[in-house]
């Protein structure tokens, strides 16, 4: 007695966690999001068919199907099969389907009953590639049953409409958009070009450019997501303006709206260095570059007069990309000086910032008015009577002699030590410079400036 109730307690047990895993699977599986569907063109699809065409069905039925990758695929001795008469057509050998490219087969006599008529697509191993819905066309005119938007199959009948026939051609609905960001950049700047297809599936995109003024050219074959967008990049190689466009199927179906692209020049910069100040007369350089660094290039220096006048002097930089302008300031007061350049096929032109320079005069003269001769004269008097200068002896008038003078002598202080100084090297042209004492500066002879 207590062993079958303790087998019977057993068995409730055991059902009673059967029933509570499955209570709490149930509550997993209810809590899970449903799995979506991508819309997919990846495979060879029956893309549509003439069921009913105006007039009688015999030798005027037909079929087309579709290649909607980016590889050719080999069809040869692949099958359609029909479900109403079971009839068969077989693909010969040697037949290729390119990529996004349409095939038709006219049927001869009849294939093709108008009510619950089916399509298989199967390959040379008799494997199933493609399948169409169950389909009737009562209506004896050329509308044909085909996937809209073109090629899209997920396995659902809504595939599939009653349309106007486009044999040959693409089915249509996809709605394609294009825009490149930024807008606007400077040469060797990457951009993002990318868009959306809708109905929103999973598909090949072409994307292409031109240049302003050119043809298009094929930039890349993005596939989109299962959202339908599509991203590329690319790097323009020319200062001009782009345009950017979105194809699918890329020869006779959608066709995006123009995205455009400026790609503008690079920005340059321009410096210049001269002396803060100098005495009348002296010979003033001007050095400078364009960075980067150019050689070859015209630079105009605009040298601004104390006066208020300016001058403009062209220079060329040199093979080691800088320039230098020598000239004599022979007015006294502040200078400034400005060096531009226009810029090439690469680079935007640019002006440097404005240097100053004072210049100044040797000696500063004395006005000499009347009071101050008047006073220089009472001086002069003055030391005169003081020294005896221009007084006559008088008889009886002995000078004293005057004693001899005391000399000291002291030992001369120890000479300091030569040191020998090494001039340094001019920063511009690397050549040796010298010292100029009443200037305290180093003085370079190839490029006429103190340092």
């Amino acid at each position: 007695m207590n062993g079958r109730h303790m087998r019977r307690c057993g068995l409730l047990g055991i059902l009673a966690l059967t029933l509570c895993t499955m209570f709490y699977a149930s509550i997993l599986f209810t809590a899970m999001p449903p799995r979506v569907q991508a819309l997919t063109l990846d495979h060879v699809v029956i893309n549509e068919y003439e069921q009913n065409p105006p007039g009688g069905n015999t030798n005027k039925q037909w079929v087309e199907i579709y290649n909607p990758t980016t590889t050719v695929v080999n069809i040869s001795l692949w099958q359609i099969k029909t479900k109403v008469y079971g009839k068969k057509f077989t693909f010969p050998m040697g037949t290729f389907l390119k990529p996004n490219s349409y095939l038709v087969v006219d049927f001869p006599g009849v294939y093709l009953s108008e009510r619950n008529e089916q399509l298989t697509l199967l390959d040379s191993r008799k494997i199933e590639v493609d399948k169409t819905p169950i389909s009737t066309d009562r209506e004896n005119d050329e509308r044909t049953w085909q996937r809209h938007p073109n090629g899209v199959d997920t396995g659902s009948d809504s595939d599939w409409k009653l349309r106007s026939s486009t044999k040959w051609l693409t089915n249509g609905g996809e709605t394609l958009t294009c825009n490149v960001s930024p807008s606007s950049i400077q040469l060797g700047a990457q951009v993002t070009v990318a868009g959306s297809i809708e109905p929103r599936f999973q598909t090949f995109v072409k994307v292409q450019y031109r240049e302003a003024g050119g043809g298009w050219n094929d930039l890349a074959i993005a596939q989109s997501n299962v959202n339908g967008e599509y991203t590329v990049t690319y790097t323009p190689t020319a200062i001009t303006t782009y345009e950017f466009r979105a194809l699918t199927p890329w020869e006779s179906g959608a066709v995006s709206n123009t995205a455009t692209l400026t790609v503008n020049k690079l920005p340059s910069h321009i410096y210049i260095l001269s002396l803060r100040e100098v005495i009348i007369g002296d010979n003033v350089s001007i050095i400078g570059f364009i960075s980067p660094l150019k050689s070859g290039e015209t630079v105009q220096l605009r040298i601004g007069l104390p006066n208020g006048t300016e001058w403009t002097k062209p220079t060329t930089t040199r093979p080691e990309g800088y320039f230098n302008h020598t000239f004599q300031a022979n007015l006294e007061g502040i200078w400034n000086f400005t060096a531009s350049w226009s810029g090439d096929e690469t680079y935007l032109g640019a002006t440097s910032a404005v240097q100053y320079l004072t210049v100044k005069e040797k000696f500063k003269k004395v006005d000499y008015s009347p009071m101050v001769a008047l006073s220089a004269a009472s001086v002069a008097a003055g030391l005169a009577l003081a020294l005896g200068v221009g007084l006559k002896r008088r008889a009886g008038y002995r000078l004293r002699p005057t004693p001899p003078p005391t000399f000291i002598v002291r030992r001369a202080p120890k000479p300091a030590p030569i040191v020998k100084v090494t001039p340094p090297k001019c920063p511009f042209c690397k050549s040796p410079t010298i010292y100029v004492p009443e200037r305290k500066k180093y003085y370079c002879r190839r490029c006429k400036m103190y340092l």
